[in-house]
């Protein structure tokens, strides 16, 4: 069954005779693809538990309440995070590149979609060099995901953003779209503090 839980143990049988019972181990199915339209704030748990992310330790995606779109008092979003989402903050140190990314059926016909989303994110361009950002990433479900080291192929990124420090709204055309897609979002840089001022967040 998709997105289930399940618990797993095993022993070993002869005859009448077992051994004893392995050490559990859980583990989580995932889930089919997300049908569309699709519309999310990141406020319900089920919807939060389909989106995977890449990465360990400090400047992780996160989903929480340190910061969000709009005028309300409270509010939820995803956004990079140095402790585990108490924070939408990062720390400067290594190169870092983390993946947020969930599964997408678009069906069979070749239509056209609009992506649209809030975001903010730091990070500037120096020449043809991009340093920090936020990328968007459209690839084929059976595709190998980019590690946390390698940066997306060029083919599969619909827009890259940065230099944003408020919210701001994107709308992204996707045409001719069909079959289950995987939709990502890599946040990468973080080496200085002109990076790591607002790191990446969308709502």
């Amino acid at each position: 069954t998709p997105q289930t839980t399940y618990t797993l143990a095993l022993r070993g049988s002869c005859g009448a005779a077992f051994s004893n019972w392995s050490e559990a181990i859980t583990f989580t199915t995932w889930e089919t693809p997300a049908s569309l339209p699709y519309a999310t704030d990141f406020e319900i748990a089920e919807d939060n538990s389909a989106w995977h992310f890449t990465g360990t330790g400090s400047n992780v995606w996160a989903i929480g309440t340190a910061t969000f779109a709009g005028d309300d008092e409270e509010g939820t979003s995803a956004y990079i995070s140095n402790n585990n989402g108490t924070s939408h903050a990062a720390s400067i140190g290594s190169f870092t590149m983390r993946y947020m990314w969930q599964d997408f059926d678009f069906g069979s016909g070749d239509d056209v979609y609009n992506l649209t989303f809030d975001w903010k994110c730091t990070g500037y361009l120096d020449g043809n060099d991009l340093f920090g950002g936020l990328v968007v990433v459209l690839q084929n479900q059976g595709d190998p995901m980019p590690t946390n080291g390698t940066f997306p192929d060029n083919d599969n990124i619909v827009a890259i953003l940065y230099g944003e420090n408020a919210w701001t709204s994107a709308q992204i055309e996707l045409p001719q779209v069909s079959g289950e897609k995987r939709l990502a979002f890599l946040a990468f840089g973080y080496t200085m503090s002109a990076e790591a001022t607002t790191p990446a967040a969308i709502d």
